[in-house]
């Protein structure tokens, strides 16, 4: 009998000093102790306890006690679902209505690489000194794209304008502050995108080959934009405004004859076919940056729209000095309220892909566009996916980037264009 009763105990023994922990873990997270209960279940978490799992994943889907991160919350909940929690599958898919589809692939591809015994956090990362944190992050940020400036580990606001992009662009919350729940998290976007490229095939958007907030009130300089038409204008704390109100009303035009009337204006406006008059004083306003933007990019601007606009906004890539091959994606706010992507080439143009959309005023909108080697392009607004069509009617690289405003109140905020290496 005292036998069995010693093997007994031996064989409980890991369950009551689990169920211990975890109760630590969770008396730690009640009392609001988030970077205990954080120690608490990553122990746990990382030997495959579905519980400690799923509370990790609340953790990072609240970010207490970690960065808020919506992509490590899917992993961890996804992981506890698949060990039987009862409640991970539905927090799981809850959040993934708050993120993007390439956030959804990534957390799906943490998942599936997560090995039973793999820690946490790095003990390197938190045996480092503050300074040698900041060091690896701004290095850790330079390496994907963001300017992050010297990795010598001290803070400036160049480096914390650099940390506030990358939150932002992965749903991370925006402190601005480095950390080393941060550092991992880079750490692991680096590691995601080389192991994503290693099994695509594709080249990362890794290079920053431009990005203006307008900080400096000063368009014309880093980087320098010109003014083709009309009027623009750097409000202070806000960005590049753009203001033009049409001469004429735009014809009527019918839902079916939409894509060619687009392709119209843009094409009038880019190869000089409008009347001497409209010629002599332009019926629009046209701003654009030369600099060579990879065949393969991803863009994201920030726009807002101030006044209800009368006529389309068209923006995009080109080639050449005149502009007039490229992309351009098109807002409609007459007739149907739509995206519109269109192809400008001398051999012939059309409207690509159309979708569904429209801006509110006074609300700021987040649009991303990317174009993957194979000529792929998926445009979302603000995380929404609109648009995904292949084109491979370009092979070279482009010189610059557009904006076109032929009647509208609109502000951009912010542009950021990666391009492969």
């Amino acid at each position: 009998m005292r036998n069995l009763c010693i093997i007994l105990i031996l064989t409980l023994a890991p369950a009551v000093l689990t169920a211990a922990d975890f109760n630590a873990g969770m008396a730690a997270y009640e009392r609001q102790d988030y970077s205990t209960a954080g120690r608490e279940f990553s122990a746990l978490a990382a030997n495959g306890d579905p519980y400690a799992q799923y509370m990790l994943g609340r953790l990072h889907a609240q970010g207490h006690g970690v960065t808020q991160d919506y992509v490590e919350a899917h992993r961890w909940y996804n992981l506890a679902a698949a060990r039987g929690h009862g409640h991970a599958a539905q927090a799981r898919d809850t959040l993934a209505q708050r993120m993007s589809r390439a956030q959804i692939a990534d957390a799906q591809r943490r998942a599936e690489q997560w090995q039973p015994g793999a820690a946490v956090a790095t003990t390197d990362t938190q045996a480092m000194s503050s300074r040698e944190v900041n060091g690896a992050i701004q290095s850790g940020l330079n390496e994907l794209g963001y300017d992050a400036g010297p990795a010598d580990g001290v803070m400036g606001g160049r480096t914390r304008a650099a940390i506030r992009d990358y939150q932002k662009d992965h749903a991370v919350r925006v402190d601005g502050q480095p950390s080393t729940s941060l550092l991992q998290h880079i750490t692991g976007t680096l590691q995601t995108a080389a192991t994503a490229t290693e099994t695509s095939g594709d080249t990362a958007w890794r290079k920053l080959v431009l990005h203006d907030r307008f900080g400096d009130g000063d368009y014309t300089r880093d980087p320098a934009w010109t003014v083709t038409a009309g009027q623009f204008a750097v409000a202070a704390g806000k960005g590049l405004r753009t203001v033009h109100v049409p001469r004429k009303p735009p014809p009527e035009t019918r839902r079916e004859d939409l894509p060619m009337a687009i392709l119209g204006a843009i094409l009038e406006q880019a190869t000089g076919t409008a009347s001497k008059a409209e010629t002599d004083a332009p019926d629009f306003a046209e701003i654009h940056v030369d600099g060579a933007i990879t065949n393969a990019f991803l863009m994201r601007l920030v726009l807002t729209m101030n006044e209800p606009a009368t006529a389309p906004l068209a923006f995009g890539p080109y080639q050449g000095g005149d502009r007039v091959s490229g992309y351009r994606l098109v807002y409609t706010p007459d007739i149907d309220r739509g995206l519109h992507l269109v192809r400008l080439s001398a051999s012939g143009s059309s409207v690509i892909e159309s979708a569904d959309a429209d801006f509110v005023l006074n609300r700021q909108y987040a649009v991303r566009w990317s174009r993957n080697p194979s000529g792929e392009m998926i445009v979302s607004l603000d995380d929404k996916e609109l648009l995904r069509v292949t084109d491979r009617s370009f092979s070279d690289a482009f010189s610059g980037f557009t904006l076109i405003n032929r009647g509208g109140d609109y502000t951009l905020r912010e542009i950021r264009i990666h391009g492969t290496y």
